[in-house]
Formats: C-alpha cells, structure tokens, sequence
C-alpha cells in the first residue's frame, strides 16, 4: 500500500486547487448536499399491505401488543408497557411517512378510540402543527428522538 502511495504522489505533483479553492469547493458541497431519501417499500417492491401493522414488544418481537388501560400489553409474553409505541413510531416514520395524524395511528397501532390515540400522541410531546381537527404530528425529528433514548 505504501508503495502505491508514493508512486501516485510522484505522477501527481503539481497543485491543481490551492488551499482557498479546496475551501470554497468544500463549502459549495456542503450547502448543496441533499440527503438521499430511502424508500424501502418501493425498493424492495412491497406494498403497504405487506407490513405488519401493530405495536412491537420491546422483549420478545411481537407484533400486535395491545393498548389497554393505559399500558400496552404483549399478547405473546403477557408483557406491560407504558410507551412501546414510541419504538414502533419510528418503524413508521421510516416505512410509511415522517408525519402521522391520529387516524393514521389508529389504525397503523390498532387502537380504536381516538381520545387514546390523542393521549398517546400527546403524552410524546411530539412537534406538530395543525387544530384539533387537522393536526399533524412530525416523526422525523432527530432531536426529538435522541433526547428519547
């Protein structure tokens, strides 16, 4: 490897951009830099309907823990937890959008009161826009969710 190095820095010696250029170039790339945007469902061919819809369990994978008196409850291993969803809301945020409404999470979490899902979403404190009637709640934050884990 060392010696490759060296042969490429002696057929390689004249500057092309001096140290202002690289700069401004490095600048230029930066502000023009869109992060590529990931669609896994049309990637991989898939349809909305190929996704499991449902909340995780957090200790055996479980998909389809439901939410009952406050506490979300693993049909599997008999498991209760208070915020299972918020690991599955990222699932979300990354297969089907990065804003979710409440009737999106009704269904998305089978949850059929939306004074629950309201709750829900609520007690996230998640950023969002939008009344009562409209509201739409952002997923995407990264701060939001570094400042969960």
């Amino acid at each position: 490897m060392l010696n490759n190095i060296q042969e490429i820095e002696r057929k390689f010696q004249k500057e092309v951009y001096d140290v202002k250029k690289i700069r401004k170039l490095s600048k230029l790339l930066v502000k023009q830099h869109t992060p590529e945007t990931f669609d896994p469902i049309q990637k991989y061919g898939l349809t909305h309907e190929d996704i499991l819809t449902g909340v995780k369990c957090p200790e055996c994978g479980h998909v389809g823990m439901v939410y009952n008196h406050g506490s979300w409850i693993c049909q599997q291993c008999q498991i209760k937890k208070k915020d299972a969803h918020a690991e599955s809301l990222k699932d979300y945020a990354l297969l089907i959008s990065p804003m979710i409404t409440n009737q999106e999470f009704r269904h998305f979490f089978n949850v059929t009161c939306p004074d629950a899902a309201n709750y829900l979403l609520k007690k996230l404190q998640l950023p969002h826009s939008g009344g009562t009637k409209n509201r739409v709640y952002y997923l995407n934050e990264d701060e939001f969710w570094k400042n969960r884990n």
